[in-house]
């Protein structure tokens, strides 16, 4: 009954990410694609995992260079380096502004001739794991954190374009600001959320590395509880293409899970639709059904059962009551005749019913 959750992954990244001993950089990735990939992580765990983490810093060898083999001990790099982390050590919207003014110096410098070396994909991501950092705490209405970070993904992306490989984006690039735009409170942030999933969809299609995982589909899902217009509309297209998707490529790291189900049927709650609660308790039962038929391993837990409750309890109509008493004795029968001990009511699901 022990599994790693939130607090174990996140003391587990601490250490590596303060190491600097060699191949930190590589468990730091290792660790994060184990997270993204750990059903047991909501998407706003791993939106705050991602967010209280800065990346390890690299050698000087590990910065992409042109012919010329740039010296562990060059001063100007170094130089660089150090102003880099100065800025990024801030936390703040000017020190994220800064250290990306200071790669596109760098850039400059190379397309010049002035310097034979320039910064990596790595450098980047970590600005834009930067601009995440600040997007929570900033207060300055006219900055967008996520934006800026969409804007360094859009530069690398043109790069990669033009054949510079060691700008190309790969899986935590795309992941950051997927993420960063999750947090954002910015209307349009669910738009966005989204567009920066298709855009690592069709990534993925070039790169193998980059695997667009189940979590990144629960985030984008779970960023249009925010709209509750038009949310459970685009919510449910992401979840029928998403299992459309899998069954075609059998990938398990992209599989819809209990967690895919429960993200969506919290956006139907949090929907200001007339039949929201009844669409939220249709697509539980065809769960249900699918599940024991055999035609689906995904298996209901409280969760999806109390967030079908909670879409009714919103409605505050005269069959309220009747509709969220008749959740709990679902509960209880599939509890019962699954023999599943863990989805049986517990006192907050009795509460509901109060």
């Amino acid at each position: 009954n022990v599994v790693p959750n939130k607090v174990v992954y996140d003391l587990v990244l601490k250490s590596h990410t303060r190491s600097s001993a060699k191949g930190s950089n590589e468990h730091v990735s290792a660790l994060l694609d184990r997270i993204k990939k750990d059903p047991n992580i909501s998407s706003d765990d791993l939106s705050q995992i991602f967010a209280s983490h800065e990346l390890p810093q690299r050698s000087n060898n590990d910065y992409c260079h042109g012919e010329i083999k740039q010296s562990s001990t060059n001063p100007i790099l170094k130089s660089y380096k150090k102003m880099f982390h100065a800025h990024l050590k801030k936390r703040t919207t000017n020190g994220a502004e800064a250290a990306a003014a200071l790669l596109h110096e760098m850039e400059d410098k190379y397309a010049s001739g002035e310097n034979d070396y320039r910064p990596d994909i790595y450098m980047f991501n970590t600005v834009m794991n930067a601009w995440q950092q600040c997007e929570l705490s900033n207060t300055d209405k006219s900055i967008s954190p996520s934006k800026k970070a969409e804007d360094l993904l859009d530069y690398v992306c043109k790069k990669r374009e033009e054949g510079v490989e060691c700008l190309g984006p790969n899986d935590l690039t795309f992941s950051i600001c997927l993420h960063s735009w999750c947090k954002s409170s910015r209307r349009d942030a669910p738009k966005h959320a989204e567009n920066i999933l298709r855009r690592k969809i069709e990534s993925s299609k070039e790169n193998c590395d980059i695997v667009v995982s189940s979590m990144d589909w629960n985030s984008a899902i779970a960023k249009w509880r925010e709209d509750p217009t038009l949310g459970p509309d685009r919510a449910r297209k992401l979840f029928i293409e998403m299992n459309q998707r899998y069954i075609d490529s059998r990938d398990e790291r992209s599989a819809p899970n209990v967690v895919t189900v429960n993200t969506l049927l919290d956006v139907y709650a949090k929907s200001k639709g007339e039949k929201s609660a009844e669409e939220a308790e249709a697509i539980l039962n065809e769960i249900i059904r699918s599940y024991k038929s055999g035609e689906g391993v995904i298996v209901p837990n409280i969760i999806s059962f109390r967030s079908c409750m909670d879409a009714w309890i919103r409605r505050r109509e005269p069959e309220t009551p009747k509709r969220v008493y008749s959740l709990l004795k679902s509960m209880i029968d599939f509890s019962k005749s699954e023999r599943r001990d863990d989805v049986a009511p517990d006192s907050d699901s009795f509460n509901f019913v109060l």
